[in-house]
């Protein structure tokens, strides 16, 4: 390096030719860097926790990013919709394949609310 670059401030430890002033780096990180990625690291953060569901049954920690009210209102909508799209295809209530799945259902759904042993 020549001696005239160093006089320009082209030396090590000065930022855009420019020395930082005393306490405007945190370990050679200038602070205008890592304020605000401490703030988006805290909200990130905060936004997870702040989505985090206890599961009824095993009690686990799960990351849920809509609320239920949002869910099934969406759910709903496309009952709703998938209802007008197959109308042609359900079969009635008396039909012999809807008593069944009806029976296989309902059994299927007593076992579920059993707890586990």
């Amino acid at each position: 390096m020549s001696s005239s670059s160093h006089k320009r401030g082209g030396g090590s430890g000065s930022i855009g030719g420019r020395r930082p002033l005393p306490g405007s780096t945190i370990r050679g990180i200038p602070t205008y860097i890592i304020f605000p990625a401490a703030g988006v690291s805290l909200a990130v953060v905060y936004g997870y926790y702040s989505c985090l569901d206890e599961a009824p049954l095993t009690g686990r920690k799960r990351l849920l990013a809509t609320s239920l009210a949002w869910e099934r209102q969406m759910g709903d909508e496309e009952y709703k919709q998938m209802i007008q799209r197959n109308r042609t295809n359900i079969l009635s209530p008396d039909h012999r394949a809807s008593i069944t799945v009806r029976r296989v259902g309902s059994r299927i759904s007593a076992a579920a609310d059993k707890p586990l042993r």
